[in-house]
């Protein structure tokens, strides 16, 4: 443990009410809130991730994702969503910069963490990519590149070609062809998470789990977007004998199984939707629907009323916590750096602030607009600028959280009274003055481009799969996606994304326990979930679950239910949008499923992570595990193998200086051991 890390202990034990902000309470981005009625019963990728609590991190230990970590395997989740604002239509009306800055300001609501593995670098967020969405990229523009060199280039037309040989879009997993698919997506991931977790088993390499964690989130979304994004509910419909249910491919569009029981049988493809930006922009906006249970956190509405957030004043807020600082360090001298670091905040809120030092925030509210137009800083400084006062909040919230582990917890973040509401006004109060022309901005932007896509939808070639008789297999996204909870397969959708998440979630866990097991035939077996229901010679038994979750799910339905959503999904149904239902209630789920689906082995034995320890017994035991690393490094030196000693030195993941100064240590430990023994032998030789 750091010396910095030591001198926050009294702090995060005295004013942890004080600095920890809560975040704004929020199959898009999202989740269900925790107490609505629909919980467990519609998806958002947010859900899912809540099955992390109930598996375990590591099979040896049967210990549980913790609430951090599941954070942060969401986030690597949450990110792509959220780079699917760095696309065409965005940057052209506003600079990568305020978006990149706007989108940090979404993820610290929606995480309550904006810094270190929660930083929304210019890497991490990327760009919009259809493969990480299994998106259907025809119609993408040719010239992206032009206007960022990260999109892609012009659409190859075999990439839109059905695979006879799997009965899928080749964009979807044909791999290897000139193409960038999904299936290359998820491999890379999924590489990179298994390395890196089996690094994250080494002493010093905590950043190393966190990235494993965040790539396991970047390939469970698109694993999950392939049940919501593609016609695969609808195809097993269909091999459930419900032939009247629409495929959103052209009447004459089939592909002959070349194998296995349904040999010879003209199926429907499996297809996805055509690039739309429809579902980004509805839930940056809020306006996937108006029931509050149907809200995103993280829209833009939400922000914008967070900016203009009322009561106290960032003055008397600033000084609030100044106050509790300052007597803190009249008991811990060495808190100064962290007094400097909230005073920085406050130089940078004065500088950018249209309020002179005796205006009032009231008094000021109709000038505050035009005064930001001047005085805001420049894009490139944006995050500079707001990066402060989330990093104060961090340092010592993950501390917090690291502590409040309980049994029965829930996935919502703790309410923490007035304190909180008091810090709560504060951030917000000093990002309106940073980013709220920023967020305004971005807004009329978003607009103008959902505007854009409504107008290219009405003429795309999408409709042409309503057509009789054609072999049209390019449906739109916004027909065909089950994303939101208003389409009637969205439930369905949702449990076999739980069903993908968990089972693939274990599989990984075990590779990150197990070095020798083969990683690339662990990722093949994931890869598997991509398929058509008609195709496998035999199943395999995720491909099994799968199916077996869509068919429990239509079984449950009574007769006249079953009768009234096949009315809702028969091609002209389709066409008239009959298979969204925008008044949704509970009665529209009695005798459903609630919660996730069930499997063979989808619940293992998990415990409670241990409580964290004292600041002193954790300071304690980490450096008796790092004399105990040095000696060992010693002991192997002196049997003769340097090079192996070097090469432990070389894979630690301290810093040079600090593994050779325990090395140094350990030397002298080893000859005072020696000398003592030389010693007690000379006093008493028997």
């Amino acid at each position: 443990m750091s010396a910095t890390a030591l001198s926050l202990a009294p702090l995060c034990c005295c004013v942890l009410l004080l600095l920890l902000v809560q975040p704004a309470a929020a199959f898009g981005a999202g989740e269900v809130p925790a107490g609505s009625e629909f919980k467990g019963m519609v998806w958002r990728h947010g859900d899912l991730a809540d099955i992390l609590k109930f598996l375990p991190i590591s099979f040896h230990t049967a210990y549980r994702f913790t609430k951090l970590q599941r954070k942060q395997v969401y986030f690597g989740n949450w990110l792509r969503d959220f780079s699917q604002v760095i696309d065409t239509t965005c940057l052209e009306n506003v600079p990568e910069a305020i978006l990149r800055a706007i989108v940090s300001v979404l993820a610290f609501m929606e995480f309550g963490f904006a810094t270190d593995e929660f930083d929304v670098t210019r890497d991490r967020l990327g760009c919009y990519t259809h493969v990480e969405h299994i998106d259907n990229p025809k119609g993408y523009p040719d010239n992206a590149k032009d206007i960022d060199d990260r999109l892609r280039g012009p659409v190859d037309p075999r990439e839109l070609e059905v695979d006879p040989a799997t009965g899928m879009k080749n964009y979807i997993a044909n791999a290897g062809q000139g193409w960038d698919t999904a299936a290359d997506y998820i491999r890379t991931q999924l590489t990179e998470c298994i390395a890196s977790g089996r690094r994250g088993q080494r002493k010093h390499q905590a950043d190393a789990k966190k990235d494993a964690l965040r790539h396991l989130g970047a390939a469970l979304h698109t694993l999950e977007d392939f049940s919501a994004h593609s016609n695969y509910i609808e195809l097993c419909l269909r091999q459930l004998g419900e032939e009247s249910v629409f495929a959103f491919v052209g009447d004459a569009c089939r592909v002959k199984v070349p194998s296995g029981p349904n040999k010879g049988n003209e199926v429907a493809p499996i297809v996805t939707g055509t690039f739309g930006m429809l579902d980004i922009f509805h839930s940056l906006l809020g306006e996937a629907d108006d029931k509050a249970v149907l809200q995103s956190k993280g829209s833009l509405g939400e922000l914008e009323s967070k900016l203009n957030y009322g009561g106290m004043a960032f003055d008397q807020l600033f000084q609030l916590i100044k106050a509790g600082i300052e007597q803190l360090s009249k008991i811990q001298p060495d808190l100064d750096p962290l007094l400097t670091q909230l005073q920085a905040v406050g130089e940078i809120f004065k500088k950018y602030s249209p309020l002179g030092p005796n205006d009032d925030d009231n008094d000021a509210q109709s000038t505050t607009s035009t005064a930001l137009q001047v005085t805001a800083p420049d894009a490139n400084l944006l995050w500079q600028a707001i990066e402060p006062i989330l990093y104060l909040h961090d340092r010592v919230s993950k501390y917090l959280q690291e502590d409040t582990e309980d049994a029965s917890e829930s996935t919502q973040d703790y309410s923490h009274g007035q304190l909180g509401e008091y810090t709560n006004q504060l951030v917000f109060k000093y990002l309106s003055i940073m980013i709220e022309s920023s967020v305004r901005e971005l807004r009329n932007a978003v607009r103008a481009a959902r505007d854009r896509v409504d107008e290219e939808a009405a003429k795309a070639d999408s409709a042409q799969v309503y057509r009789p008789d054609t072999d049209a297999s390019d449906p739109s996204h916004s027909d065909l996606s089950k994303d939101h909870f208003s389409n009637v397969l969205n439930q369905p959708a949702g449990l076999v994304a739980t069903v993908t998440t968990n089972w693939t979630v274990q599989q990984v866990v075990k590779c990150w326990d197990d070095p020798k097991l083969d990683a690339k035939k662990t990722i093949d077996h994931i890869l598997a979930i991509l398929h058509h229901p008609a195709f496998p010679e035999e199943k395999t038994p995720i491909q099994q679950y799968m199916f077996e979750a869509v068919e429990r799910w239509w079984a449950a339905n009574p007769a006249e239910e079953q009768a009234r959503i096949r009315s809702k999904l028969t091609k002209d149904a389709v066409q008239q949008r009959q298979h969204e239902d925008h008044t949704l209630t509970l009665k529209d789920f009695e005798g459903k499923q609630s919660g996730p689906a069930n499997f063979p082995g989808a619940w293992p034995k998990v415990r409670q992570p241990p409580r964290k320890t004292s600041i002193i017994v954790a300071f304690a035991n980490d450096a008796i595990g790092d004399l105990n690393w040095a000696l060992g490094i010693v002991q192997t030196a002196r049997r003769g193998q340097p090079r192996e000693a070097w090469k432990e030195v070389c894979r630690a993941g301290g810093t040079p200086v600090h593994n050779f100064a325990l090395i140094l240590v350990a030397l002298i430990y080893t000859i005072a051991h020696g000398i003592m023994w030389v010693v007690t032998k000379m006093i008493w030789p028997f």
